[in-house]
């Protein structure tokens, strides 16, 4: 008895010493794996403000499989393959972020990437003005414009031209003096697009004068374009030409883009039985147009002046005829613009709502007041709406009060340059409609369809749809 009981005893005791053992152990591990976890020194370099090996191996997946319980293999693997590809190793640092938003470190060490990793080390990360710059800047800020002593800002973009030629990207990355380089000695050479809005071969096609001049000098014409601007305001458009047949609810819009900014009020214009079955935009309104646009056009001198310009249901049968046919006098499309929208309504192409009981306002709705109709953008968050429209003074983008009017600003100065008026606000009376046609996309008596969902966007979406 006395035998088992000591039997029972060293039973417990060598319980008690392997679960103690076993303890030791596993806390020397995880102190172990705590320890490794943290090793952030290289070479003598101390990594830990721009690597964490957590978010190292969640974020990489090439690097979680070969490394996940080797953090020394991590750090090294960072700083050798990491480093030279941009790889972003914790929350607080992203050297492209760090990259884009200091010009001088750019200036100093241009695709050296291991140098802003080490300078944030050292100096960045104690300059609250460069930790800033650390994360969140999605942006280049300050890059260079300017080669040879001349500024090419007005045709020039970096983000624009890099993404568009990935084989400059390819070649030159982030250093944005070798990317200017580029498109100053060859891009320009190629006439390549420098940005969103200046294009050189709708400028030299324009500009007949300038093309005797200068010949294949191509540089000379984007040189001409920065000092002196567009004569003929064709560089800068985006719509030039319609795009007949197509009977999308984008064409339609895109069509609608043709003559904004170029073409003048006319009373009756559309209505001499020619101006609104005819397809694409007539160089008698241009012509017209840049005759009278810098003087203070008054349109009752020149009222039922056919041919020369557009009134506001002239435009939007001119509009309408350029989305349905692709040859002229195939149909009479203009009526009154107080019956537009039931004009509409009334073919089975659209839906029709009455006297404001709808207060949404589509892309593409077409809306008619008392004497007046428009053709609607969209709708923003504060229920501002834009839209275009033939109104004194001519063809133009508007908004009424809030974000609508602030975007009827930016493009009608941006993508609109001959036009030499402000743009215009109109008034809340615009959204009390007679009626309003909502186009209908599918099903029996529709006439477009809208394969790209433009009746569904804001008009935030819709403007960046149209121009990018």
């Amino acid at each position: 008895m006395e035998r088992q009981k000591h039997s029972e005893k060293r039973g417990i005791v060598r319980g008690l010493l392997l679960l103690a053992l076993l303890c030791m152990m596993f806390a020397g591990t995880a102190s172990v794996q705590a320890a490794t976890k943290k090793v952030t020194v290289y070479n003598g370099v101390d990594y830990a403000r721009v690597y964490n090996f957590d978010y190292y191996v969640a974020h990489f997946s090439a690097v979680k499989k070969k490394y996940a319980n080797n953090p020394s293999g991590a750090l090294k693997y960072f700083v050798t393959v990491g480093i030279p590809h941009r790889h972003r190793a914790c929350q607080n640092f992203n050297v492209t972020s760090y990259i884009y938003g200091n010009a001088d470190l750019r200036r100093l060490y241009k695709n050296n990437y291991k140098k802003y990793y080490l300078h944030y080390i050292n100096k960045g990360y104690n300059s609250a003005k460069r930790r800033a710059t650390a994360t969140g800047v999605t942006k280049m800020k300050d890059y260079l414009t300017v080669y040879n002593g001349f500024d090419y800002a007005k045709v020039y973009n970096y983000h624009y031209y890099v993404k568009k030629y990935r084989s400059v990207y390819t070649y030159y990355k982030v250093d944005d003096a070798k990317v200017l380089e580029n498109f100053v000695k060859k891009g320009t050479a190629k006439k390549r697009l420098g940005n969103a809005t200046f294009n050189v071969t709708r400028f030299i096609n324009a500009n007949p004068s300038l093309k005797a001049k200068y010949g294949t000098n191509y540089l000379r014409y984007y040189r001409y374009y920065c000092k002196y601007g567009d004569p003929s305001g064709a560089a800068t458009r985006k719509y030039t030409k319609t795009i007949n047949g197509k009977r999308t609810l984008k064409s339609y819009l895109q069509n609608a883009m043709v003559p904004v900014g170029r073409t003048l009020y006319i009373w009756g214009g559309g209505w001499g039985g020619s101006d609104t079955s005819i397809i694409g935009y007539q160089s008698s309104w241009k012509s017209f147009f840049n005759e009278h646009k810098n003087e203070d056009y008054d349109y009752n001198g020149y009222r039922y002046n056919y041919g020369k310009g557009l009134d506001c249901s002239g435009f939007a049968a001119w509009t309408l005829y350029n989305t349905l046919y692709t040859k002229p006098k195939q149909s009479e499309l203009v009526t009154q613009s107080t019956s537009v929208a039931s004009s509409y309504a009334s073919k089975g192409w659209a839906k029709l709502a009455k006297n404001g009981s709808d207060s949404t306002f589509r892309p593409g709705d077409v809306v008619s007041m008392s004497g007046h109709v428009w053709i609607s953008l969209g709708q923003f968050s504060d229920n501002s709406v834009l839209l275009v429209h033939s109104s004194p003074k001519g063809v133009q983008i508007s908004g009424t009060s809030g974000k609508a009017y602030e975007y009827a600003k930016y493009y009608m100065k941006k993508y609109f340059p001959e036009w030499p008026y402000e743009a215009r606000q109109v008034g809340s009376g615009y959204l009390n409609y007679v009626g309003k046609a909502r186009w209908k996309v599918s099903g029996s008596g529709s006439v477009m369809s809208d394969p790209d969902g433009i009746q569904k966007m804001s008009a935030a979406k819709v403007m960046k749809t149209l121009f990018g």
